[in-house]
């Protein structure tokens, strides 16, 4: 793909396709549909081309005719509303958390690792994980940072 001025050049396009062959709900064999989602993702390895096909059962007899199969694969790739690989928001909370970068360090660190971003962007990448983060809290782990938090309020 050749490159033009201050433009991003993916590194390769990548199809995917539903990990479903067939309809779960009468076993019909699906059919392509349409494009659930097409994007540049940044990540660690470089910038790919992603295109994520979405599948519908052809059957008319079908209980769920309206229903959409994608691939979970190229949804595990990237966050819905970026561009940003998971790899790069899961260096982004390391750098920060475990290694306490400022988000200039961030920005840099991420540049030099050929994640070419602003560092406004830096800090929406540190939301996001921040987000990642709170949603990934159980109910049991909340308790226990909780009782955690009263004995140092003390």
């Amino acid at each position: 793909m050749p490159s033009t001025k201050n433009r991003i050049t993916p590194k390769k396009r990548m199809y995917f396709h539903s990990e479903l062959r067939q309809c779960p709900h009468c076993g019909t064999k699906l059919k392509r549909h349409h494009t659930a989602w097409h994007k540049y993702v940044n990540t660690l390895n470089g910038i790919f081309d992603i295109w994520n096909m979405a599948y519908v059962c052809p059957n008319l007899e079908c209980p769920y005719p309206e229903s959409y199969f994608r691939s979970a694969e190229a949804d595990a790739l990237v966050i819905k509303h970026t561009s940003y690989g998971f790899d790069v928001l899961a260096l982004v909370g390391e750098l920060r958390f475990k290694q306490h970068y400022t988000l200039s360090e961030l920005h840099e660190e991420l540049n030099q690792r050929g994640v070419i971003t602003s560092e406004r962007n830096c800090e929406q990448l540190y939301e996001r994980y921040l987000t990642l983060l709170r949603a990934s809290v159980t109910d049991h782990l909340r308790e226990v940072l909780a009782g955690v938090a009263r004995r140092f309020a003390r």
